[in-house]
């Protein structure tokens, strides 16, 4: 899933194949600012891991590099940056002053949005038969509902990671006898029920939360 734009307040922001972070004012098509993402040890830009997200007046970029930027629109500066030296594969969630994505060893971080702390973080178990697809983590009231490339969806309580419930997908689904691994779409709560899809055959996953236990 390459790394998608993101519209506000009239402007877009996109990343090009060369590792130029690009926002433009829609109106007019001026740019806003530019920013260089690639690493200095790097001669190309993956663009195919990773994503961005805005909020309040910030661009939140994460990246197959492992960088984390937290960037201003209204000058293009960055606020800050880190990096977890793994590939960051899903695109960031923002949720509660946090932000939350998930790496290429199938584990979820929950990062500080004001200064890159690390509130928590959790790996489940590690499944390298991935296609270039992940999904994002989803909030939902004070939950992070996290899918994981081994078939697994957990939910975590947003402040601390506490782990509410978890299921595998292979054991819930009523539409395949086979085993059902790495969950490509975004987990989407409606009605007390969470949907997400496989990227086997694609599958519609179904899962009613309110069966699950909160304690």
């Amino acid at each position: 899933n390459p790394i998608q734009p993101v519209y506000y307040e009239g402007n877009l922001c996109n990343v090009s194949n060369t590792g130029i972070l690009r926002c433009i004012r829609i109106s007019n098509n001026e740019i806003l600012f530019e920013v260089d993402l690639k690493p200095e040890t790097e001669k190309s830009y993956d663009v195919l891991r990773g994503g961005l997200a805005y909020f309040d007046e910030r661009i939140i970029l994460v990246d197959g590099y492992g960088q984390i930027k937290i960037i201003n629109v209204n000058d293009g500066n960055i606020i800050w940056q880190k990096n977890i030296s793994l590939p960051i594969l899903s695109a960031p969630t923002i949720y509660r002053g946090n932000i939350y994505f998930i790496t290429s060893n199938n584990k979820i971080y929950a990062l500080d949005l004001l200064n890159g702390e690390i509130k928590w973080s959790f790996q489940t178990i590690f499944d390298d038969k991935k296609s270039l697809q992940t999904g994002v983590p989803a909030a939902f009231e004070n939950i992070i509902i996290a899918p994981f490339s081994n078939g697994e969806v957990i939910a975590f309580l947003y402040d601390t990671g506490n782990i509410i419930w978890s299921e595998n997908a292979s054991k819930v689904s009523s539409l395949s006898n086979f085993d059902i691994k790495d969950i490509s779409a975004s987990p989407v709560v409606s009605n007390n029920t969470i949907y997400s899809l496989s990227s086997m055959e694609s599958l519609f996953l179904l899962m009613p939360l309110m069966d699950k236990e909160i304690g």
